[in-house]
């Protein structure tokens, strides 16, 4: 399969989507330039609570393929939280991607402050140590991984300097959001 083949794949996938705006398959010097820019951002301390660290980027770079998707407000995000804060390898809170599970989780007694929320039974953590790690996790990305040709599809958010890059890649510079997608080709025989 070559890439225009791999790319119309795509394109014919997510062309009922809301949201998309448009796609790029990514060359090995823009993967090179976004682990860059990840690397730099990671430095950094993010939402006052620690530095970061894109795991979900890390997993997709070990993929063959990897599909920017320049969308905008509509578009629906995979179901897995971006965002999880990790403390001593533990995940001691996460984003909340719908107004009912925000309501499930206040029910429960979690601590829930906008989009986010803090579990109650890890409040003690939260107390007693300051090495908090802002972690991006990988997603799933349904809308590819029902493509007999593709596997191991998997999604990843990129810091904002990242988006920013991919963006301008894509000459899509008033996109408000980007998403990232790594598969591998499935071998025949």
């Amino acid at each position: 399969m070559n890439l225009s083949e791999i790319e119309e794949k795509v394109r014919l996938a997510l062309k009922e989507i809301k949201g998309v705006l448009c796609i790029k398959i990514l060359s090995q010097e823009e993967k090179e330039k976004i682990l860059k820019l990840e690397q730099e951002a990671e430095k950094k301390v993010l939402y006052g609570m620690g530095k970061g660290l894109n795991t979900g980027l890390r997993e997709i770079l070990k993929r063959e393929i990897i599909v920017a998707i320049a969308n905008d407000n509509e578009f629906e995000w995979p179901p897995e939280p971006a965002i999880q804060i990790v403390c001593n390898n533990e995940v001691i809170g996460e984003e909340i991607k719908s107004p009912e599970k925000a309501k499930e989780y206040e029910r429960q007694g979690h601590i829930v402050s906008g989009n986010l929320v803090i579990f109650r039974d890890k409040t003690q953590s939260i107390m007693s140590r300051k090495d908090f790690t802002v972690v991006f996790p990988p997603m799933s990305f349904k809308q590819l991984e029902g493509i007999d040709e593709f596997t191991d599809v998997m999604s990843a958010s990129p810091c904002p300097p990242s988006h920013l890059f991919i963006s301008e890649c894509m000459n899509a510079n008033n996109a408000p959001g980007t998403i990232l997608v790594g598969f591998n080709i499935k071998k025949k025989g």
